[in-house]
């Protein structure tokens, strides 16, 4: 846990005092259509309008990750090359499947340990899908696929770092 919070860390302070230093945040005006409440409206129609959006957001992200697991059995099934490779394209389409690939998969323990790290700081494709349909247009997709990619890296090097000491 420490590994993974440390990289993290690692990548937070690279993006803010490397790549964004000196720059502003930028609000972007969001384009949701969900329902909104004034200050006037009653109790019970707040609890009914927080409801049925947080009925919307999980029913999305529910949906983001039943297809990438669909797509993730797909590709495993209809695979033509062997099961290793299989699992190196395969692994990273969505967290949960691919962990389990992962624990499944004949490597040694050590190998499991080191691809499990890095796909849970890389998160999936179907997390980047999920982080995208939430946010609607609020987060520029390149300077976040950067920052899980080089997420996964400094967890790679931290992992060799942790086997050398």
């Amino acid at each position: 846990m420490l590994l993974l919070l440390g990289a993290d860390l690692i990548c937070m302070l690279f993006f803010r005092f490397i790549v964004y230093h000196g720059h502003t945040v930028s609000s972007v005006k969001s384009t949701d259509e969900k329902k909104e409440t004034s200050g006037q409206d009653s109790t019970g129609v707040i609890l009914d309008v927080s409801i049925m959006n947080g009925f919307e957001t999980i029913t999305r992200l529910g949906g983001y990750i039943l297809l990438f697991s669909l797509i993730c059995a797909c590709v495993s099934y209809y695979w033509p090359l062997s099961s290793l490779t299989g699992i190196l394209f395969t692994v990273p389409v969505e967290l949960t499947t691919g962990l389990h690939r992962i624990a499944l998969s004949p490597l040694a323990w050590k190998k499991q340990y080191y691809l499990s790290m890095m796909l849970t700081a890389f998160g999936g494709l179907c997390i980047m899908a999920q982080t995208e349909s939430v946010l609607e247009n609020r987060l520029s997709l390149i300077p976040y696929v950067t920052s899980k990619c080089l997420n996964t890296a400094v967890i790679l090097l931290l992992l060799v770092l942790s086997d050398i000491i």
